[in-house]
């Protein structure tokens, strides 16, 4: 009773630790996300944004016709900008503009019917004295002529706002995945008899791991820096949390919890000092209703440097492959691991466990799809695969397991 309840604390506490883990990610993401809308609606700039769905990115258009499209330029009646001043500019503006034209067409109409030696008088036009005007005010001017129609624009970022790529970057960033592993013998021989080429055990085997095993949901998420080499190359770091497993079938009986085979194993054995909860379905005769699932989980604090190079661009989406390495060690450990002296399964709880590797190497590979957001902020998503170059376990345990996972990436990058 008293390893059961145990196991059970044990087990809300790695919930609720879990459940931090996505929580405080998410919670984080909210309130950057606020930050930069206050932040940047004080500029007014998210009134530029059109948030129907319809038109975040264009289906139906051509390349040529998105280069020569141009945005209807008119003033915002809702902005309050257009002051008495700001008025008697754009209206000096435009009649300057005018006198220029009659006097070019004039001139034109002159070369074509005067005689050779014949020039018509030009005539003077009225003058735009900038220095009468005021600078905050010729800033309202800038930004009155240059908001674009909302009804005829066909992007969630107008076209004609000037995007600010920085040399830096930082951001934030999560993603669910789906974790497995690949599975063998370091060496046959050490856990079977081998006769006529085959090999015979009484423990588990890899052939029924691996048609029982099954793949977990699991997640990484945290901090990203960006250094912007060049418009093509970037490169990506930062500190993630992250998560790997997969799920096994084993036998639950109470005759499991009881170590009965303890004396099965060495003193010096290093299961010795942790409970044997199930069994093996190979090795025990058990119903339906006493197989279950038990998923592995171990955690870990992964540092990567990644590198991605932008491949091309549809519409205002930047399309970029992205490779690289991370260095990861291992915080957390709740699985189980198969003993061949006693055929048990025993719960490792403690990722410090001899037969565990602390330090690992994962290979990282994806694409990124990206998309600004405002001026600065840029949106993407980032399909990627990681795969564990260090195996989980020692070279003294008789497995050997590499620990991969597929999910999607999604995050935001600040550029400063």
């Amino acid at each position: 009773m008293g390893t059961s309840q145990k196991v059970a604390e044990k087990k809300l506490h790695r919930f609720l630790k879990v459940g931090a883990y996505v929580t405080v990610p998410l919670i984080a993401f909210g309130a950057i996300t606020i930050f930069f809308q206050l932040f940047y609606g004080s500029k007014g700039e998210f009134g530029l944004y059109d948030f129907d769905l319809g038109k975040l990115w264009p289906w139906n258009e051509t390349v040529s016709e998105r280069v020569e499209e141009r945005p209807t330029v008119i003033a915002a009646p809702e902005r309050p900008v257009r002051t008495p001043r700001v008025v008697a500019l754009v209206t000096k503006h435009k009649e300057a503009v005018r006198s220029v034209r009659n006097v070019a067409r004039k001139v034109s109409s002159t070369k074509r019917t005067a005689a050779p030696m014949q020039i018509e008088k030009r005539t003077d036009f009225e003058r735009l004295h900038l220095d009468e005007i005021d600078k905050a005010e010729l800033f309202l001017l800038e930004e009155a002529m240059n908001v674009s129609n909302l009804s005829e624009r066909e992007y969630l970022v107008p076209k004609h706002l000037k995007l600010h790529r920085r040399r830096f970057a930082i951001g934030a960033s999560f993603a669910p995945s789906y974790s497995y592993r690949r599975f063998g013998y370091r060496d046959v021989s050490r856990v079977a008899r081998i006769e006529d080429k085959k090999a015979y055990t009484y423990g588990q085997t890899k052939t029924y791991r691996n048609e029982t095993d099954g793949a977990i949901l699991n997640f990484y998420s945290g901090l990203d820096v960006y250094m912007h080499v060049s418009d093509r190359i970037t490169v990506q770091s930062g500190i993630y949390y992250t998560t790997f497993g997969e799920q096994m079938q084993v036998v639950d009986r109470p005759e499991n919890r009881s170590n009965i085979r303890s004396n099965l194993m060495e003193e010096n054995d290093p299961f010795k000092a942790h409970d044997a909860l199930y069994g093996s379905p190979e090795t025990q005769e058990a119903s339906m209703n006493e197989v279950v699932p038990f998923n592995n989980y171990f955690g870990f604090v992964e540092i990567p440097v990644n590198i991605g190079y932008k491949l091309t661009k549809l519409g205002g989406t930047a399309i970029e492959a992205q490779a690289g390495l991370s260095y990861a060690y291992m915080v957390q450990s709740d699985a189980l691991m198969y003993n061949y002296s006693n055929n048990e399964y025993h719960w490792i709880s403690e990722p410090g466990f001899e037969y565990l590797n602390r330090q690992f190497l994962f290979a990282n590979t994806g694409v990124i799809m990206s998309q600004y957001f405002s001026k600065q902020v840029e949106l993407f998503l980032n399909p990627q695969f990681k795969y564990a170059l260090t195996s989980t376990f020692t070279e003294d345990y008789e497995l050997e397991q590499n620990q991969l996972s597929i999910g999607m990436r999604l995050g935001m990058k600040v550029h400063l």
